[in-house]
């Protein structure tokens, strides 16, 4: 299957080439969800397949979408179901604005481990304002720390070498250390 063109014709609204793209990558996709329901609270209202449903439903929707190949979706798929994450703990703590924000460590967060789930926010916004500052290294450190990819894969994402993802991911772990102390 060409995912490209099943994208395009799925995101121009035609219903078959959605669900032979939900066929092919199902399996895979709801691997993802499901690890990233994993690092999220028990008590969370969220599924996992509501997580997987709600990100499958804007990546559909944006008219814009661009897509490589199937790595380069799952990398989308990825960071659409993180920002679903996000502004799920964003509408659940906004009667809690100005309150204490616990301070977050990288040291804490490893590539491979779910991000805590009290710090989902703090994490994303200090990643968007470093994508805002560099946009590579941004999305390097939000696919090893969000996508839990690895260094090779980041690189083949990126259509970067693996060295330049070694030196990116670097100093934007030292950027995030200064950013979040």
């Amino acid at each position: 299957m060409d995912i490209k063109k099943t994208l395009s014709e799925a995101a121009a609204g035609g219903q078959e080439a959605a669900d032979r793209l939900t066929e092919t990558l199902y399996a895979e996709l709801g691997k993802l969800a499901s690890k990233r329901m994993r690092g999220e609270r028990s008590s969370h209202t969220l599924q996992t397949m509501d997580l997987l449903n709600e990100a499958m439903g804007r990546l559909m929707g944006d008219e814009k979408l661009s897509v490589k190949d199937r790595q380069h979706f799952i990398a989308l798929s990825s960071r659409a179901m993180q920002r679903v994450l996000v502004d799920h703990a964003r509408k659940r703590n906004a009667d809690r604005r100005g309150g204490h924000r616990e301070r977050l460590s990288l040291e804490s967060i490893q590539p491979e481990a779910p991000v805590p789930k009290d710090n989902l926010q703090v994490l994303a916004e200090a990643l968007e304002q470093l994508e805002r500052i560099d946009v590579r290294k941004g999305q390097v450190a939000r696919l090893r720390l969000l996508g839990g990819m690895t260094v090779p894969e980041v690189a083949e994402v990126m259509e970067v070498s693996t060295n330049t993802v070694d030196r990116d991911w670097k100093q934007a772990k030292e950027w995030l250390l200064k950013s979040l102390s």
